[in-house]
């Protein structure tokens, strides 16, 4: 196996519009993997287009496996750095997984882990899996039934020897309000579950976002939010 860098590119699997069918997953097998300056790794199922009905079926998963280190990182104007599943609005089939197994785990400088739904179908699971530290500054995770959504969050799993969060970092399962043009999303949000054998060290903001832990329903949603669960050496 080699390292793996992805620097301001994406890799993409797609169901598009008017496709019927699942799409595939992306598989990942390295030493190390880095993205950067908005690189991505995206599944998804795409809305109407101007030729085409929105898609129907189910994103793929994103499966990470690296015996070392994951930096996830950066911009690049407006594209984010990160990995995702999404299920865009209109469409029917349910998101993808993310799942990663690393040595250790880097999300940093406004990069996301994302599976969300806009559509009718579930949102995937996050599952992030390290033998040593879980670091995210100023990196956000989280599983989201969008506006105009209708279906369940999925969980997001941690489990690691520490995790790190600050700088306005956020873990995150929710259900959405309304926006101007879609009603408030249905649907319970996802589970949080964290097993750290030793340290969570949790502190700081950024911009006004507060580093945090949180499972919610927005206002005029349909749902309950979701458990939190945390088993870990110590806490503070």
């Amino acid at each position: 196996m080699r390292d793996a860098s992805l620097i301001s590119g994406d890799i993409f699997s797609t169901v598009g519009s008017g496709g019927i069918g699942k799409g595939g997953n992306i598989d990942i097998n390295s030493v190390t993997l880095s993205l950067k300056d908005g690189a991505q790794l995206v599944t998804i199922t795409r809305d109407a287009s101007d030729t085409g009905l929105a898609g129907k079926g189910d994103a793929g998963s994103v499966n990470i496996k690296v015996s070392g280190i994951v930096d996830i990182t950066g911009k690049r104007g407006t594209s984010t750095s990160g990995i995702r599943s999404l299920v865009e609005k209109g469409t029917e089939g349910s998101g993808g997984n993310i799942t990663v197994y690393a040595g250790s785990f880097n999300l940093r400088e406004g990069a996301e882990l994302a599976a969300s739904t806009f559509g009718k179908g579930n949102a995937g699971n996050i599952t992030i899996t390290a033998n040593e530290t879980i670091s995210l500054r100023d990196g956000n995770t989280f599983s989201t039934v969008e506006p105009g959504a209708i279906g369940k969050g999925g969980n997001i799993n941690i489990n690691a020897e520490n995790l790190l969060m600050r700088d306005g970092a956020s873990l995150q399962t929710s259900t959405r309000a309304a926006s101007d043009t879609q009603t408030a999303g249905k649907g319970n949000a996802g589970n949080m579950n964290i097993k750290v054998i030793g340290n969570i060290d949790i502190a700081g903001m950024k911009d006004g976002s507060v580093t945090a832990i949180s499972s919610f329903v927005d206002r005029g949603t349909e749902g309950n939010g979701g458990d939190i669960n945390i088993d870990a050496g110590s806490f503070k």
